[in-house]
């Protein structure tokens, strides 16, 4: 289990390299503004805004991407041999749960430090693990 659950750390840190790389580029080649702010909010003497990063849009549509042309190997998993499959079964995910499992990754992804600690204390298993019933192997 622990070689599976530094793969899959290892993994995440490639794929959010490669998907930021990318973005990073596209916003460079089109001149975009990467970040829109859709408001703000005061409390006491600090302006705190939110809104939408094209960034993470960029990240989700890698996640699809692989899930849909890949059954759900992205570059790292890939790299580092693992595969996503069907906790009770060990079969390989239909397309439908690699989408909503990767709809629950993405809201995993923007509450992270809540999915880090989630993910430690549950021995490797991720929010989107426990939802949609799946296990990472080897």
């Amino acid at each position: 289990m622990e070689d599976v659950y530094r793969k899959r750390i290892y993994s995440f840190l490639v794929d959010c390299v490669i998907s930021n790389s990318f973005g990073i580029f596209i916003f460079s080649l089109l001149n975009l503004e990467k970040d829109f702010v859709v408001n703000s909010f005061k409390i006491f003497l600090f302006n705190f805004n939110y809104g939408l990063t094209l960034q993470f849009i960029i990240m989700v549509m890698y996640f699809i991407i692989f899930d849909i042309l890949n059954n759900g190997k992205t570059f790292g998993k890939l790299l580092f041999s693992i595969n996503v499959v069907n906790k009770s079964s060990l079969e390989n995910l239909s397309v439908k749960k690699l989408l909503e499992r990767t709809f629950y990754k993405s809201l995993s992804i923007l509450v992270l430090p809540i999915s880090v600690i989630l993910f430690v204390i549950n021995n490797g298993y991720t929010i989107q693990d426990k939802i949609v019933d799946t296990k990472t192997i080897n």
